[in-house]
């Protein structure tokens, strides 16, 4: 799972009497992928493998960066799994 939060234009008005509890200036992307795959251990070849992959974008707030990282995180693991067992 890769997690990535940049500053956006936004961001400009934290220094202002807005401040960083009120603009969402912050962009965040999760990007996450779980794989499953089954081997034959006599043969140790490889009889299917499911890829499950999910990417989630979400803006956030300064102070509310970490936490909104921990649910999306959540959630797209969550999804990926979901998406893997649909490969199955």
């Amino acid at each position: 799972q890769l997690l990535q939060s940049s500053d956006n234009k936004a961001s400009l008005l934290y220094w202002t009497i807005v401040g960083m509890y009120m603009v969402p200036g912050n962009e965040n992307a999760i990007q996450t992928f779980v794989d499953t795959a089954v081997f034959d251990m006599r043969s140790q070849k490889m009889l299917f493998r499911a890829p499950g992959i999910n990417q989630l974008t979400d803006t956030s707030t300064a102070v509310s960066v970490t936490n909104v990282l921990r649910e999306k995180s959540t959630e797209g693991f969550e999804l990926a799994v979901n998406d893997m067992i649909t490969n199955l």
